[in-house]
């Protein structure tokens, strides 16, 4: 088939997200503590990251520079003043080769979300690869869940799994038997999680748009077998993040008043995620009874709440310097070990909270940044209800609000990254206008 200037972005784009869950990379360096490294000491750089930088490379030669449309601008924009802030972090780390590495998927990112701006790229194809893309995860990770056990596979990304290995996620059941959760291609359950959520949304949309019967089945199927595995990963955050997205789209939907819509969305999802952190925090084991309890469950739980306390311990010993500007991206663990040594190194990780772990990494000056970019997002979309595509990108942006307040992988990860850069790309396109200046 002979690849057009019509749809070279929509292709490009849409084979990315079919990829994006495949954890194939090449690693060229590692920072130890100690005398071992942990996940978060290797310098790597993903296949998914080459693939679409080269493949953007190749299509402005050919096809000129990007396209944005008027009133995309400002999201824009922000976005590059946002890397900027990053970057100042990366100047000032205690740990700079680290920090540049980590770096390069935040600025993975950042071409990710500027590429999905582009007019020429077809968002529901898109969708369409992100949604098909988790099929095959999600067969390795039934295989995962039935079997106990999956083998490793550097060409695919895949590190070993087994239930009786201590340090992988399970489910104690009740005759004290581990059932491994469903990591699929990914290297975390909830990350696995994360991106069944976003596409069920996204197969929904799909569902909705379908033009005949044929089609509405096959994407109504899809969207209930990635609803079926988002079980299997026994997601906790994911599931509430769907959970939230479906039941307030479906408010915006039915009010009557689009105005009033618009101001009870925020309330309630105020509630609902403060109130999942109060059980987090305070109840742990009522929070561990939410995916059947045990005592794996609530160490898990207990270890979060935790994590808050000792992320306090972290950013007391912060500098003026390190308050505004962040310390470094990719820097906490180490961090954490210089006050904490002695512990096993796969015992050392990022807080989990995204806005913490933020704070800690790029400073008041970054968050300060990422609200505002987050801002100008959201007014973009509030302002397009009730367009079914808008309602969709807010269903889409509730589950990455609730994991970023409950995970850190949003932030710390190649796949966290490139997932919300997918979901605020989508939000501020989808239902916008049909006739806009283009430049």
């Amino acid at each position: 088939m002979k690849i057009t200037k019509a749809h070279y972005f929509t292709l490009l784009i849409t084979v990315f997200a079919f990829l994006l869950p495949w954890q194939t990379r090449y690693i060229f360096g590692a920072a130890p503590i100690g005398n071992l490294v942990g996940e978060y000491g290797i310098m790597s750089v993903y296949a998914t990251e080459l693939l679409l930088v080269v493949g953007l490379a190749v299509g402005y030669t050919w096809l000129g520079f990007p396209k944005l449309r008027q009133e995309n601008r400002p999201p824009a924009i922000r976005a590059l003043i946002l890397i900027g802030a990053a970057l100042v972090s990366v100047l000032f780390s205690t740990r700079l080769s680290l920090s540049l590495a980590q770096f390069i998927h935040v600025g993975g990112a950042l071409v990710f979300f500027l590429a999905l701006l582009d007019p020429r790229v077809e968002l529901k194809k898109v969708l369409l690869g992100l949604a098909s893309g988790l099929v095959l995860p999600l067969i390795l990770g039934a295989i995962q869940v039935l079997t106990g056990y999956s083998a490793s596979s550097s060409i695919f990304g895949l590190a070993t799994r087994n239930a009786d290995h201590l340090g992988d996620s399970v489910i104690s059941l009740a005759d004290g038997s581990r059932m491994l959760r469903a990591y699929g291609s990914f290297s975390h359950p909830n990350v696995f999680g994360g991106y069944l959520a976003v596409g069920t949304v996204a197969a929904g949309t799909l569902w909705y748009h379908a033009r005949s019967l044929r089609y509405r089945y096959a994407y109504a199927a899809l969207a209930i077998i990635l609803l079926l595995g988002l079980f299997l990963t026994a997601s906790r955050s994911a599931a509430l993040g769907l959970a939230l997205g479906t039941g307030l789209s479906l408010l915006v939907v039915r009010m009557k008043s689009v105005a009033a819509a618009r101001i009870a969305v925020i309330p309630i999802a105020v509630f609902v995620i403060g109130g999942a952190l109060g059980l987090t925090i305070f109840a742990p084991g009522v929070a561990a009874d939410t995916r059947g309890g045990g005592v794996n469950e609530t160490r898990s739980i207990e270890e979060r709440a935790a994590q808050y306390v000792e992320f306090g311990n972290v950013e007391k010993k912060s500098s003026p310097l390190q308050v505004l500007v962040g310390h470094g991206v990719g820097t906490y663990t180490f961090e954490v070990a210089k006050i904490f040594p002695g512990r096993d190194v796969f015992a050392y990780q990022p807080v989990h909270s995204m806005p913490l772990l933020v704070f800690f990494d790029v400073g008041i000056i970054g968050c300060i940044l990422i609200i505002v970019w987050q801002t100008t997002i959201d007014k973009m979309n509030f302002a397009r209800f009730p367009k079914r595509d808008a309602v969709s990108a807010f269903a889409m942006g509730n589950v990455v609000l609730v994991i970023l307040f409950f995970d850190h992988y949003i932030w710390s990860s190649w796949s966290g990254l490139a997932l919300i850069a997918f979901v605020m790309a989508l939000t501020v396109r989808m239902g916008e206008p049909e006739h806009t200046d283009v430049s």
